[in-house]
């Protein structure tokens, strides 16, 4: 169930982002709106799966997500209609995302190999704590790379952080850049 709902991670945090700009723009009504609207939709749509389906507790899962996305959608309309901002979705969130689902494969990967492998020898607890740490390592530089890669993360982004110049000469060296 977790797993499932772990998309609305995505939308709630786009969506906090969205509410705080629109909230900065003077439009302090519109996230209520959204989150008005979210919850209306939301409700009639758990109410008729819960009349309709054998879904059960998937029903609250599915939405929540929905909840979420409708708040995410609008404000997005909320901050094009207002600010004329035109967001490439490709660029904001299919770049990130392919990049977010490749760094999960390979942390899954380095995971499972080093959790069997350590498996043999130890007790599930250890093996757990052996394997976290080493997947997180790979997971980082994976995403990172992934996402300069895939033109996700341009120079230009990475000479807006702090040290930005130090990092772009560091991924040039390794031909990252």
């Amino acid at each position: 169930l977790l797993a499932l709902q772990a998309v609305t991670v995505i939308f709630l945090s786009v969506g906090t982002i969205t509410n705080v700009v629109l909230q900065a723009i003077g439009k302090m009504n519109m996230p209520i709106v959204s989150a008005g609207a979210a919850l209306i939709i939301q409700t009639a749509v758990l109410a008729w799966f819960l009349r309709f389906t054998d879904w059960g507790i998937y029903a609250m899962v599915f939405v929540s997500v929905l909840y979420a996305a409708i708040i995410f959608a609008l404000n997005e309309l909320f901050l094009r209609h207002y600010l004329g901002l035109r967001i490439d979705p490709v660029q904001v969130y299919l770049k990130p995302i392919l990049s977010a689902a490749v760094m999960g494969a390979a942390a899954f990967g380095v995971y499972r190999g080093i959790f069997k492998l350590v498996s043999a020898f130890g007790g599930e607890y250890f093996s757990n704590f052996a394997a976290v740490l080493p997947a997180i390592l790979v997971a980082i530089p994976v995403y990172f790379f992934v996402l300069i890669k895939t033109g996700g993360f341009t120079r230009e982004d990475i000479l807006g952080l702090p040290k930005g110049a130090s990092i772009a000469r560091l991924l040039k060296k390794l031909h990252w850049l």
